[in-house]
């Protein structure tokens, strides 16, 4: 290797050009001859060559070091010898090899490295690779293409590469025959999409039905990109309305059926982001008649991969606050599934699963089938989980079922009323909101109100009278109510301080809460 870098130094190009195609062969593939060629001041002697008037010797030269790129470990070596400004240059070369190959090692320069990014830009990189976009050369447009989409990982540059005018170019690109070039047409426009600006942009030129085009091909990488900027354009309402028209919702719900994971997941994760748009239910809509509650129920039985299981039963809980929904789910099959996730060791995947249910379990229709799937055990041992949104969604799940005398019972036999008192001391109000509720609802049998006493619940619905939300204060004072029907209680409750805080309550400016303060202090009258 040191005989031959000392070659490049010649003063025949025949001689400079044979060593640097020697020392691209040499370095292709082949991490240890990467680092032996840098470490030989091979980069040094390359980089001169890049300076060649010889076509053939600046070729070779390029061509290996675009080879040696591909070790990350050269970077700053290729980067300190001057080569960026070099290249930068070579971008504006009439060889379309050289623009190629020049674009290529760029690209690998800027991968992941904020301070080759930056040094790029400074050297007026991001216009010429704009240009380039314009190539008639595939290779040419890829590489480019490619660059550009590291580039724009960094914000700033995401508005520069726009101002040089990527956008229209980067959607004609989409277009393109060649999938390489459309995938990276798409993650650099997927880096764009970061920014607010160019997502109206985008919008504007045109990118959204080409962009939904893409996504009934095959190639896996190309809709995994394709994906993931619908995703970063849905972040604007206008978009979302614009994706759905474009028919995406259809071509998602397909896609949940990719044998490829990574789309599989990102597919379900836009379809998700749609679904909980609370400002339009077009959304909704369009993934029903897409047949996805189906599809949803079916992903949810067969899948054991977490972050789909997650994404496919947060989908339902955004679903399943319709009321037609609910009953639509149901009818799909989708309670079983849903209970059996409640015991799943990943804490997104209960949240969303407890969630389903409890926006499921609101229509007294549905509860037959949520407590005959089980699921009365799970939701008391998701109470004492760690996870405050977990405890809320099991609490509120709870809340929704003990409106029925029998399932009141149930959730007492499975010691659901000790957990649900504990809670009580919780600082989040959510959980405080949920938890007042379920025992509200279950201090209406007699039995359930003397162990709601004997696990210490008085104390803490005292408390929560003096809760800052009126909800809050409404179901502890209601619970108390309820409470107060057993003379024994009265007793405890007024020790607690219960009385005055009840009378405070009838200056609330909530009638709820007045109402409930009154019945209650009517009880312990």
């Amino acid at each position: 290797i040191t005989p031959l870098v000392a070659l490049l130094g010649s003063s025949d190009s025949g001689v400079q050009q044979q060593a640097a195609r020697t020392l691209l062969g040499l370095a292709a593939k082949n991490p240890a001859n990467q680092v032996a060629i840098a470490k030989a001041g091979g980069i040094h002697a390359l980089i001169t060559l890049l300076d060649s008037s010889n076509a053939s010797v600046l070729q070779q030269a390029i061509g290996a070091l675009l080879s040696l790129a591909a070790n990350g470990d050269v970077h700053a070596t290729i980067t300190k010898a001057g080569g960026i400004p070099l290249l930068v240059k070579l971008l504006e070369s009439s060889h379309g090899d050289v623009q190629r190959q020049a674009a290529g090692v760029l690209l690998s320069l800027a991968a992941k490295n904020a301070d080759t990014q930056l040094a790029i830009t400074r050297a007026g990189g991001i216009p010429p690779l704009v240009r380039l976009l314009d190539s008639l050369d595939t290779g040419v447009q890829k590489w480019a293409a490619g660059a550009l989409q590291n580039l724009a990982v960094n914000a700033a540059n995401q508005v520069t590469v726009t101002q040089a005018g990527a956008i229209p170019p980067l959607v004609r690109l989409l277009h393109s025959p060649d999938t390489g070039v459309q995938q990276q047409a798409a993650g650099v426009l997927r880096n764009l999409a970061g920014n607010a600006s160019n997502r109206v942009a985008i919008a504007q030129a045109g990118g959204i039905p080409s962009l939904v085009l893409l996504l009934g091909g095959s190639h896996a990488g190309v809709q995994q990109q394709v994906i993931g900027v619908l995703w970063n354009l849905a972040v604007d309402a206008a978009n979302q309305v614009a994706i759905i028209q474009a028919g995406c919702i259809p071509l998602l719900v397909k896609l949940w059926g990719s044998p490829n994971l990574h789309v599989r997941q990102w597919a379900e994760g836009l379809l998700w982001n749609l679904a909980s748009s609370t400002d339009d239910l077009r959304n909704q809509t369009a993934i029903i008649r897409a047949g996805g509650i189906s599809n949803v129920v079916n992903l949810l039985d067969s899948s054991e991969d977490p972050a789909v299981q997650e994404a496919a039963a947060g989908l339902l809980l955004c679903l399943a606050v319709n009321a037609g929904n609910q009953v639509t789910i149901v009818q799909a099959g989708g309670v079983r599934p849903l209970v059996k996730l409640l015991s799943s060791a990943d804490t997104g995947v209960q949240k969303c699963a407890a969630g389903a249910l409890q926006n499921l379990a609101a229509n007294i229709d549905n509860q037959f089938a949520i407590i005959h799937a089980g699921s009365i055990p799970e939701l008391v041992r998701l109470l004492y989980s760690s996870d405050v949104e977990v405890q809320k969604r099991a609490a509120g799940t709870l809340k929704n079922l003990a409106v029925d005398a029998e399932y009141q019972v149930a959730i007492a036999h499975a010691g659901g009323i000790r957990p649900l008192v504990r809670l009580l001391e919780s600082s989040d109000i959510g959980v405080q909101q949920q938890v007042t509720g379920a025992l509200w609802n279950l201090a209406v049998h007699a039995v359930n109100e003397i162990a709601i006493v004997q696990s210490g619940g008085i104390p803490p619905l005292v408390r929560l009278l003096c809760s800052p939300d009126v909800h809050v204060q409404q179901r502890a004072a209601g619970t108390l109510w309820n409470l107060a029907a057993n003379s024994d209680n009265e007793v405890a409750i007024t020790q607690a301080g219960g009385v005055h805080r009840l009378i405070e309550l009838l200056g609330s400016s909530d009638a709820g809460v007045q109402q409930q303060a009154a019945g209650a202090l009517l009880s312990l009258a």
